[in-house]
This record gives structure tokens, sequence and C-alpha cells, in this order.
């Protein structure tokens, strides 16, 4: 049995990344930073919510790619096949991890990625199963 609680907290948190990240707009290093980091956090917390909601256990991971991986087809939360992409990105801008930190196209990129995730799994439960 689905925890709607949890997906509901999930959901939650996610819309609250994506705002962060649509707010950090500027050309300043900080901002762009924040929105790729925020924008991954959105991603991955959306793509939780809608595990929870299919039945399936959240995996302790920030790995996009297998979140998306292990949805049920039916979600169709279709993701860019580079999504592997926003989960480096992230690190990147949150550690810096010898990586090259992502550019304003970058973090505009990852924003667009995280918004039509979030749009995804809201209209799916929205629409219900």
């Amino acid at each position: 049995m689905a925890d709607t609680a949890l997906a509901a907290v999930l959901m939650q948190n996610a819309e609250d990344d994506l705002r962060l990240a649509e707010q950090a707009s500027s050309d300043e290093r900080h901002d762009i930073r924040n929105r790729a980091f925020n924008s991954q956090q959105t991603a991955e917390k959306a793509l939780k919510a809608a595990l929870v909601l299919s039945g399936k256990d959240t995996p302790h991971t920030h790995d996009l790619i297998y979140l998306r991986d292990n949805l049920p087809l039916d979600w169709n939360v279709n993701a860019p096949a580079d999504l592997g992409k926003l989960t480096n990105m992230a690190v990147t801008a949150r550690y810096g991890n010898g990586g090259t930190a992502p550019t304003k196209s970058e973090a505009d990129w990852a924003l667009g990625v995280a918004t039509d995730i979030v749009s995804a799994v809201r209209t799916r439960t929205t629409a219900g199963p």
C-alpha cells in the first residue's frame, strides 16, 4: 500500500525546491549553483514521491536515472536520456569535486528538466492511477 502522507511530504518539498531554483535567476555564480542544485533536489524528491505512490521503496540515492528507471512505465515521466548530467551537476554545484561549475545555460536546462518531472508527477497524482 502506498504511503500517501510520505508522498505528499516529498512532493511539497520538491515544489519548495522548485521555487528556490526558480528564484535563483541571476547571472551570479551562487545563483547558478543554487539553481542547478535545487533543480536536482526537485527532480529527486518528485521521483521519490512517484515511487512511493507506486508502492515501491525509496532508495537512499541521488541517482536520478536509477529513480526514473524504477518507476512503472505508466507514470510517463519522460525525463531526458542525459538525466545523469543533472545528478552530476548537483554534486559539482554543491561540492566542487574537481568538476567545472555549471554554466547559467546548464542550470537553466536543469530547471526545465525539474519542472517537467514535477509536472508529470503532479499530472499523474491529480489524475489518479
